[in-house]
């Protein structure tokens, strides 16, 4: 572990209070656990089906979005990150989609200073392929001003940001994750699979 050397001393008194040993049942479970291959058979079912939802993710975008964003292939993680075309302002297109239910964050919120590319973190492993489908959807539906004119122009060429108002914002890509029986009745229910 490592603790900082203010913290040191208060750790080593509550671990020696809680006991000296991690819990031997948990232990031997989580080893067998480990060696009877269902870690394994659990990482590989992750893998195949994080893949398929990134597949969506990127097909969907590049179906409904053009040019306006590219989503390369990742072959880890649960997240990608969608690289904007220029002239687009991450934060403001965050905050407009963030304000419609559809939940990015801007790349440009992780540097100190300015960001060579702008780009949105976009989080696909949690959502089922209906979710990732009917975000995008909703995605290119906000991509309107308040006049209703589009910004984005036949062909997916970005014309316009005058409507966008940036501000700082971290949040999350497509709608959340549904919570409570009421939600799962308006998003769909069961298993995100």
């Amino acid at each position: 572990m490592i603790i900082p050397d203010d913290a040191v001393d208060a750790f080593v008194t509550a671990r020696a209070l809680a006991g000296q040993h991690s819990p031997s049942l948990a232990q031997a479970a989580l080893t067998d656990f480990i060696e009877e291959g269902h870690f394994a058979r659990h990482i590989r079912r992750m893998r195949s089906l994080y893949a398929e939802r990134q597949e969506v993710l990127r097909t969907t975008v590049a179906a409904l979005l053009g040019s306006a964003l590219e989503v390369p292939v990742s072959d880890t993680g649960m997240h990608v990150i969608g690289w904007l075309s220029p002239g687009i302002d991450d934060r403001a297109l965050s905050q407009r989609a963030a304000a419609a239910g559809v939940h990015a964050a801007p790349l440009s919120a992780f540097y100190l200073e300015s960001c060579p590319r702008r780009g949105l973190l976009l989080g696909y492993a949690a959502y089922t392929r209906r979710e990732i489908t009917g975000g995008v959807r909703d995605w290119r539906d906000c991509l309107t001003d308040e006049h209703g004119r589009e910004l984005l122009q036949r062909g997916h060429e970005w014309t316009s940001r005058a409507s966008l108002t940036p501000r700082r914002l971290r949040v999350r890509l497509l709608p959340r994750p549904p919570s409570g029986s009421a939600a799962r009745t308006r998003r769909g229910s069961g298993p995100n699979r």
